[in-house]
């Protein structure tokens, strides 16, 4: 079993909770069908071809799975830019450093995802430690500190919210709440959210429609926890 995973501790309205972080999570596959999609995504969304397509991340938390879609979109060829965000400064910091890791785990990790083996060329091996050493990657993700409930985020055609809301909200609370819409602030009509968290019945009806929302700024989408933005009644 590989060494996937780092837990990093922070604090939300006074309660610790924890990101997770992991190069191609086995339980973040709905990224691994983003960037397997991401060609029809685009042509649906009509990027134009003047601009790249542009991802925003929440608790990004130490980078590795930023690092991990970037790696799977270059591959392609797909021209891209992410803003990654997190809470917590600390792990922010952690994404300029080295990773204790190495290129084998690497490589079953990209497998999960079902990346092919060249994707290991974006990353370095130096000693026992790995990092991204593509300027093609570096050049086009930026990690900065933000609350994901109120500070501006970059103009998205996706966001990407994956182990954020069920680690740090219950239902209907209004932090859930406020992070749901103001992540739709940076879409527009047709943008897409997507969490691996959608099987928790709270997040899933926030996002598709329930009593306190009956008529939900999202919809679901062609694939498994992947809503689309469609404004009807903002959140408030």
């Amino acid at each position: 079993m590989s060494p996937t995973f780092s837990r990093n501790e922070t604090y939300l309205d006074g309660q610790e909770i924890h990101t997770v972080s992991g190069f191609c999570r086995s339980d973040s596959l709905n990224l691994g069908t983003l960037i397997a999609q991401a060609p029809r995504i685009m042509e649906e969304q009509k990027i134009p071809a003047s601009r790249p397509w542009r991802l925003t991340e929440l608790a990004c938390s130490d980078g590795r799975e930023t690092w991990s879609i970037a790696a799977g979109l270059a591959i392609q060829g797909i021209p891209f830019q992410i803003s990654a965000y997190d809470i917590n400064p600390i792990v922010v910091n952690c994404t300029r450093r080295r990773y204790d890791y190495n290129k084998t785990y690497l490589a079953e990790d990209l497998q999960r995802w079902g990346l092919p083996a060249e994707c290991l060329d974006f990353f370095e091996q130096g000693g026992k430690y790995l990092k991204p050493n593509a300027k093609l990657l570096k050049q086009n993700i930026r990690f900065a500190v933000a609350d994901a409930r109120r500070d501006a985020l970059a103009p998205a055609d996706v966001v990407i919210a994956n182990n954020f809301l069920k680690e740090c909200y219950v239902e209907n609370s209004p932090s859930l709440l406020q992070s749901i819409g103001n992540a739709a602030t940076c879409l527009e009509p047709g943008g897409l959210f997507t969490t691996n968290d959608a099987h928790y019945a709270s997040i899933e009806q926030t996002l598709a429609g329930n009593d306190l929302y009956p008529d939900p700024i999202f919809g679901r989408y062609n694939y498994p926890h992947f809503y689309q933005y469609q404004p009807v009644s903002p959140l408030q």
